[in-house]
């Protein structure tokens, strides 16, 4: 999600009490792993998790009505380290 100003070693507060919208970047459960990406809401109801990164080809995910999705949370804060 480097695009989205998000690197490896930031700090994310994610709030799990919000409904998630379009264009939200979320925590999601992938069954066996967890990932950042950008939640897109299509016209017709199927939902694609989105990553931004143009430095490296990470994919994107495409759900249809009767696939499993878990919404952890939404990514509230991005908190930065000066640390390298």
């Amino acid at each position: 999600m480097f695009d989205a100003g998000i690197n490896k070693s930031d700090l994310l507060v994610i709030d799990r009490s919000l409904e998630p919208k379009h264009m939200d970047i979320v925590m999601a459960d992938l069954g066996s792993e967890y990932t950042i990406k950008r939640l897109c809401i299509k016209p017709n109801g199927n939902i694609e998790l989105h990553s931004e990164n143009s430095q490296v080809a990470y994919p994107s995910f495409q759900f249809k009505e009767d696939d499993q999705l878990m919404i952890v949370g939404v990514v509230m804060h991005i908190i930065k380290t000066p640390r390298h």
